[in-house]
């Protein structure tokens, strides 16, 4: 989200994936699903590196959904502060 201040401070760091590799992820979607399979067939295995830290963004993206946008930076606000 756009007030996700630490994020955009560069205060919170993301992690890699496990090595870097989805070639385990991409071969279990090729034996498991066709429908994967086919899609990895025609555009390729995924070329995505997360650069997200996930876990502050689930929170602030529930938060966000039960309240108002300025209530519910406010409740963030407050939440990274105590932490």
């Amino acid at each position: 989200m756009a007030w996700l201040d630490e994020n955009a401070a560069g205060k919170l760091k993301a992690r890699p994936l496990a090595g870097g590799d989805l070639s385990a992820a991409v071969a279990h979607l090729r034996a498991h699903d066709p429908v994967m399979s086919d899609l990895i067939d025609r555009h390729g295995p995924c070329r995505l590196s997360p650069s997200t830290p996930y876990f502050p963004v689930v929170v602030e993206t529930v938060i966000s959904q039960q309240l108002s946008t300025h209530a519910a930076k406010a409740i963030y606000g407050r939440l990274v502060e105590l932490i």
